[in-house]
């Protein structure tokens, strides 16, 4: 926790562009982490569909 906080004062005192450059850097992250999790759950979809049409 405490290395969370110091990190949030660097964050504050370190300018415009350096805040800037952290929200579109965790922006990335986060869009990169959702396509991820929509690749790996692609095939289980699929697999859940052939399933049910096989049981028709």
């Amino acid at each position: 926790m405490r290395e969370l906080l110091l990190g949030l004062r660097l964050l504050a005192g370190s300018g415009r562009g350096n805040r800037l450059r952290f929200a579109l850097m965790t922006l990335g992250a986060s869009i990169g982490v959702c396509c991820l999790a929509i690749v790996l759950t692609i095939p289980g979809i699929l697999a859940a569909q052939d399933g049910r049409i096989a049981a028709r």
